[in-house]
């Protein structure tokens, strides 16, 4: 033994030494790790279980059902209108309808605002509860289109109306168009005959109706639905204001269109008037 020296130690024991601490460095670093992520993974794999089955158990988006029911909503009177039927009748109608294109294909438009009274609500109410009661039909329009030619028709309602078509001739396409707060369907027309629709049922904004057409000379924001109507029809068939002929008809069950004329009933040219005057710039 010697004081005052170092003792040398074993090289093999002293690798040997260092490789176990580096082993047992290692396994407390995967220790730390584990302990780490662990508690992230675990709180993501519950955030993916339960969000899976919650889409699953959730609806596939429908933009145009979502459409529907905002409409419905809008409002704020909660109603018994069925939204998914009115989803197959958008569907239909809009299988029925003409290119935009072909609705350039027309010489003249005619914007017939057709109100119905009160007393002519209740009395085709009437009639439709004696046929089938506790049923409530849409208002029948007979809609002849005989003599329309090179001319077109948009119809602007301010019920649910059926449009019952008569008169056109095979090779006519694009020539009715229709808009107002409510859902309407045709009889008797063929695919391609309706040329467009804006109906507010439908999920459309902004729609015009006989009560602003009725009121617009002294309601200004009235005026403006109007005129934004007229010009939207106009610039949809492409023709100029000049050609743009305005109608206005109450309580009528049976409207014929010519080329320049528009026939409710028995009265003949009801309340017509051009769009340049009805809508000066």
């Amino acid at each position: 033994m010697s004081f005052g020296r170092k003792q040398q130690q074993d090289p093999a024991l002293q690798e040997a030494g260092g490789a176990v601490a580096t082993r047992a460095e290692r396994v407390a670093n995967a220790l730390l790790i584990l302990v780490l992520v662990l508690p992230i993974v675990t709180a993501a794999s519950i955030f993916v279980s339960v969000n899976f089955h919650l889409w699953r158990a959730t609806p596939s988006f429908d933009p145009l059902l979502t459409k529907i029911e905002s409409a419905q909503r809008a409002s704020g009177v909660v109603s018994g209108d069925d939204a998914e039927a009115l989803k197959r009748l958008f569907q239909r109608l809009e299988g029925m309808t003409a290119q935009s294109a072909e609705a350039r294909n027309t010489d003249m438009v005619h914007v017939v605002f057709h109100a119905v009274s009160a007393a002519e609500t209740t009395a085709v109410t009437s009639e439709a509860q004696a046929k089938l009661p506790g049923k409530s039909d849409p208002q029948a329009i007979a809609l002849d289109l005989s003599n329309i030619g090179a001319s077109a028709v948009v119809l602007i309602a301010d019920r649910p109306a059926l449009l019952q078509i008569s008169g056109a001739l095979p090779s006519q396409r694009a020539k009715i168009g229709v808009e107002g707060p409510f859902a309407f369907d045709l009889a008797g027309a063929r695919d391609g005959l309706l040329a467009g629709f804006r109906v507010g049922a439908f999920g459309a904004g902004d729609v015009a109706s006989p009560g602003d057409y009725s009121r617009f000379q002294t309601d200004r924001p009235r005026q403006r639905l109007v005129c934004a109507a007229l010009d939207r029809w106009q610039r949809y068939f492409g023709i100029s204001r000049e050609n743009l002929r305005v109608w206005s008809t109450t309580n009528a069950r049976r409207i014929e269109i010519g080329q320049r004329s528009v026939k409710a009933d028995t009265r003949i040219d009801p309340d017509g008037y051009g769009a340049t005057s009805v809508c000066p710039r």
